[in-house]
């Protein structure tokens, strides 16, 4: 409804109220003399009005914006001029609507502003939107395009990012059981209903670890209020996606596994310490990464122009050529106990750019579900010069601190192969994190690795991996680079290593998760 305010009316009914469409988002990023001429064009019509609102944020929070609004004395003048002017009447809003009427009935739009829309798609679909707007002109756009093009809707990143998703279908499981929750759990409910971790475009969000950090203190402090005698297991599609999860509650730990996903483990939440480390990112291809791969020329200018403000949605950026170098993709969500296969050993290097030359169809593919056992299985293949068929059994064993998973694999190929089990796991402080008293840093090799000691400064907690036999160990730190107010950030956003062995024909592989104090 662009052109006009439209708020609530008796309860039942839209009422639109004319207002000039340049003052909803221009304000303060135009001159003074120039937002004072946008106010008077709204004055055509009986009664009308100029209505003014804006984000806070962009009063001096933005990038650029406190010397334009406070230095250079943007607001002071605006607010000077709007009072002194004789053709300007102000008033509040709520003055305003009980003396003016409706003129008539109005329905909102499942849209947001345009960014935002623009931000939901993905990649590939945000450059063809880019490439529209180009052809068909700044001057057609902004003036009748914008009415037209959208872009996406908000729930999208909900569908763009599965990890987003979890959280909102965590949220919403809670909210459907309000009358069981206590005060306090309704007080981190209500905190965990911020949506600032759920979407992602001029602004960290979701790529942000220290947000989804922050939502899930406030999740697990509702699961921590909800005693559990005994473990609980429950199977049930948690995030709408169509495919069913198994929860897991004891005394200690909030767990969840996906048959969507290997059979992997998708949350693992301490009730003590009220951290997920199972917090983890997959690494996207984002549409603004084209512009570190093809860098535009800086314009660099001086100062500010008297009619005009840079936003940070068309400023220049700086690129730094080393970004390129971290822009790495994953082909699968980076959840815990994934299951590679290769016909070539695993490196380091190999691992840390996912470049290996995967032969299975275990790692992203779904698993059937044995209820009775806690077993996930599939029936896949080994893919050659041929597909070999195998199976893949993977069963688990809660305990009030620890998961086992018992591992078994069979195929019809009798020749050497690589097997790896992958781990990805989160940390607030990656870079003191240790394993076996080592730091990660620019990757961590352990030979003939049985047992590993992380240490987690953040949480006092020790997480304690030991495996039935001896593997070779490669650890890497997983980062992402993401758009933010300044420009562009690199950010970790976990530890991501692999127990790898040589086998034929079949292996059992035993692995135990256990936490304990420092």
């Amino acid at each position: 409804m662009d052109g006009y305010y439209i708020t609530e009316e008796s309860g039942t009914e839209l009422g639109l109220f004319p207002i000039s469409k340049a003052l909803r988002y221009a304000l303060p990023f135009f001159s003074v003399e120039h937002s004072i001429e946008t106010i008077l064009a709204s004055s055509h019509h009986q009664n009308s009005a100029a209505i003014i609102f804006d984000d806070a944020e962009k009063f001096g929070l933005w990038p650029k914006t406190h010397e334009w609004v406070y230095e250079k004395k943007w607001l002071q003048k605006f607010v000077e001029a709007v009072l002194s002017h004789e053709e300007i009447q102000t008033e509040h809003f709520s003055t305003y609507k009980k003396e003016s009427p409706s003129l008539g009935l109005a329905y909102l739009n499942n849209t947001s502003y345009f960014e935002m829309g623009e931000w939901s798609l993905h990649a590939n679909q945000t450059l063809a939107l880019e490439r529209l707007k180009h052809r068909v002109g700044d001057d057609y756009f902004n003036n009748l395009g914008v009415s037209f093009i959208k872009g996406g809707i908000w729930k999208n990143f909900l569908v763009k990012y599965n990890e987003s998703n979890y959280l909102h279908k965590r949220m919403l499981h809670f909210s459907k059981q309000q009358s069981k929750l206590n005060k306090e759990a309704l007080d981190n409910l209500y905190k965990l209903q911020t949506n600032d971790v759920l979407w992602h475009g001029v602004f960290g969000g979701l790529y942000l670890p220290n947000l989804r950090d922050n939502a899930y203190k406030y999740l697990l402090a509702i699961e921590k209020s909800l005693h559990v005698k005994k473990i609980k297991t429950k199977f049930f599609d948690i995030d709408k996606d169509g495919s069913n999860e198994l929860m897991v509650r004891t005394k200690n730990l909030s767990v969840a596994f996906s048959s969507k996903h290997g059979g992997q483990m998708i949350e693992f939440g301490s009730l003590d310490r009220l951290f997920n480390w199972q917090n983890t990112l997959m690494r996207r291809e984002e549409a603004y990464h084209d512009k570190i791969i093809h860098p535009q020329p800086i314009k660099h200018e001086e100062s500010h122009s008297d009619d005009a403000i840079a936003t940070i949605h068309n400023d220049s950026i700086e690129i730094d050529e080393d970004l390129k170098k971290s822009l790495i993709y994953d082909w699968h969500p980076k959840y815990s106990f994934i299951d590679h296969f290769s016909d070539a050993p695993f490196s380091l290097k190999s691992f840390g750019h996912v470049n290996f030359r995967e032969i299975g169809d275990f790692a992203n593919q779904p698993f059937e579900f044995q209820k009775k056992k806690n077993r996930f299985v599939r029936d896949g293949g080994i893919y050659l010069d041929k597909q070999y068929k195998a199976i893949m059994e993977k069963e688990y064993a809660f305990f009030d601190n620890s998961i086992l998973l018992n591992t078994q694999f069979k195929s019809q190929y009798d020749a050497k192969l690589f097997y790896a089990c992958e781990m990805n796991l989160h940390f607030a402080h990656p870079d003191k994190v240790t394993f076996n008293g080592s730091y990660v840093a620019d990757g961590l090799t352990l030979e003939e690795c049985d047992t590993i000691h992380i240490v987690d400064d953040f949480t006092n907690k020790v997480l304690l991996l030991k495996t039935n036999q001896k593997s070779r160990v490669f650890a890497s730190k997983t980062c992402t680079v993401s758009q933010n107010e300044h420009g562009f950030e690199k950010v970790i956003q976990g530890i991501s290593f692999i127990f790898t062995i040589v086998y034929s024909l079949e292996f059992e592989f035993n692995i135990s998760l256990e936490l304990a104090d420092v």
